[in-house]
């Protein structure tokens, strides 16, 4: 069975060291691009850039949302940010200047000071949560394969049923052609006009011809069973194969004289529907 991806996925990890406690959760939903986009809590800009590369790294497509949520536990005084650190400490020493004595620290002026998050346990646990996301995208990739392999045999099917029709599609143009010229003459032309337009119905006939159809179709199925088979990012492929499988079956039934073709290729332009409804969730 192929490594294949949805785009749709969830992951949750959390880790605790000392009175720290993390929690970043990802999801992933479809869309023709990658878009990574992090909130932390508290805001941390350089580390929501490290957490996108990561992200950005493991997958190819999807919209993914990553949300982090450092807390501390326990009564200890809080570590500072390194520049408010630096702040609190030239203002105490411009006070201790101007008043001539030293002062102690003011705990209200602790109050707005921003705990260092440690990034290294945030980086760890969110690598723990991309994992479970991964894994959540392949268990839905593997059902999302075996729904597209069931829906190719549809078509597959389908696509028999036209070939094996075949000399009834010939015998309904024949019939066509017939009728035609049988109308032509009963309007009164001449023998020699009635065999010119007998050759130029008969050409037009050729034109409408599904053979062309029925053969690039096969073709279009036969790469998409070798996708199937193909590990990696093959979403945007199929998508594309999709598309033009849908062309030839929309032509087929334009073209076709023969009424069961045109039946059956609506059964098979819902199938394809469905098909693409499905594709646009692989990676």
């Amino acid at each position: 069975m192929p490594d294949w991806q949805s785009m749709t996925g969830f992951g949750r990890a959390e880790s605790r060291d000392g009175n720290w406690t993390i929690a970043v959760e990802m999801r992933s939903v479809n869309q023709r691009g990658r878009d990574v986009r992090v909130s932390t809590s508290p805001r941390n800009l350089a580390l929501e850039h490290q957490l996108v590369q990561l992200v950005g790294k493991r997958l190819n497509r999807g919209k993914v949302d990553v949300r982090v949520e450092a807390g501390q536990q326990g009564s200890g005084t809080a570590s500072l940010d390194p520049v408010q650190l630096n702040r609190l400490k030239s203002q105490q020493f411009r006070q201790r200047i101007a008043l001539g004595r030293a002062l102690p620290v003011d705990a209200s002026a602790l109050q707005g000071a921003r705990p260092v998050v440690p990034e290294q346990l945030v980086l760890d646990t969110a690598r723990s949560a991309l994992a479970s996301l991964i894994e959540s995208r392949r268990s839905e990739g593997l059902a999302l394969h075996q729904v597209l392999a069931g829906q190719l045999d549809d078509i597959r099917a389908g696509l028999d049923k036209l070939v094996a029709g075949r000399p009834s599609e010939q015998a309904a143009r024949a019939t066509v052609l017939a009728d035609k010229v049988r109308e032509l003459q009963d309007s009164g032309i001449s023998v020699q006009d009635a065999g010119r337009i007998e050759e130029e119905l008969a050409a037009l006939l050729m034109r409408s011809d599904i053979t062309e159809e029925l053969d690039r179709l096969d073709h279009h199925l036969q790469s998409a069973a070798e996708m199937l088979a193909a590990d990696g990012p093959v979403g945007r492929k199929i998508d594309v194969l999709v598309q033009e499988m849908g062309r030839e079956i929309h032509t087929i039934s334009s073209k076709s004289a023969w009424i069961d073709a045109k039946t059956i290729a609506v059964d098979l332009r819902a199938t394809v529907e469905q098909l693409r409804e499905q594709v646009q969730n692989i990676e």
